[in-house]
């Protein structure tokens, strides 16, 4: 995470963001002549009136479209499908849509990349309320699609473009705390909440949900401290925040820890800043 990321007031209009990309009409009908129009038809004849197997099938060719060319993610878009993958996430065969439920995964990470108008159709679409049924779901909560579809919406605290996250960040919590998560999967989950943690009214809930606990816990784990120490360096800048870290009784043994790691000097340095701060 750089230094050049936004603060918390660094908005970013999403009226700005979206409004450049919505295609028009003479736009759609220039893309179509570039583009196999029938594979991309046929695909949301199927994600729509599809059966179950058809429908994974129409996932899976729509996140190899949405990886070949940017312009299809637009046009795709524009086409309804993001609304359909979002709907898919909680459909299921017999009460078993595991391997649906993460083709449109698949896909939906794929259509977000490099896109807010997407991630914004995708969160009007009912996405946050798809995902806190998914986080129920043992099978599909363990996986690793989860959290980047959380990562992939998270970038949009970047901008004025406000939903509710208070059920997100328990899962995330819970996601970090587990023995069993893999590190590239806890790595998503720290860069998720430091996106969320860029907008000042997501930490009270950020901080009654166990982060400032799991995040110290995380900060002593040399493949991840610099991250965990990034989303606190967010967190301390609210008094809610702040109030946590201060109170925390592993904040000073685990700051002082931090600073005696000469192997990595930016943990070191975010050390400093918390202790100069909660002075």
């Amino acid at each position: 995470m750089s230094d050049s990321s936004p603060s918390s007031r660094d908005y970013i209009s999403t009226r700005d963001l979206i409004l450049p990309q919505i295609m028009s009409k003479n736009e759609i009908e220039k893309e179509m002549t570039t583009i196999d129009m029938t594979l991309i038809q046929k695909s949301a004849k199927q994600l729509n009136f599809g059966s179950y197997e058809e429908k994974e099938m129409a996932a899976k060719e729509i996140k190899r479209l949405a990886m070949a060319d940017g312009c299809v993610k637009r046009l795709l878009a524009e086409l309804g499908i993001v609304r359909s993958l979002v709907s898919m996430l909680t459909d299921g065969k017999d009460g078993d849509g595991l391997p649906g439920r993460i083709s449109a995964a698949e896909a939906l990470i794929e259509l977000a990349k490099g896109t807010f108008r997407n991630k914004v159709l995708m969160v009007k679409a009912g996405l946050i309320t798809k995902l806190q049924q998914l986080m129920d779901n043992k099978e599909f909560s363990r996986r690793q699609e989860l959290p980047l579809l959380l990562l992939s919406i998270s970038s949009l605290a970047k901008t004025n473009f406000h939903f509710a996250t208070r059920q997100i960040f328990p899962f995330l919590i819970r996601t970090l705390n587990s023995k069993e998560t893999p590190l590239n999967t806890r790595l998503t989950c720290l860069e998720t909440l430091y996106n969320f943690s860029i907008q000042l009214d997501n930490i009270k809930s950020m901080v009654t949900s166990g982060a400032i606990d799991a995040l110290l816990i995380t900060s002593l784990d040399k493949a991840t401290s610099e991250e965990a120490l990034s989303v606190l360096s967010n967190l301390i800048l609210s008094v809610e925040g702040k109030r946590g870290i201060e109170n925390h009784p592993m904040a000073p043994k685990t700051l002082i820890e931090i600073m005696s790691r000469e192997e990595n000097p930016r943990c070191q340095e975010l050390a400093v800043v918390f202790c100069r701060i909660g002075s």
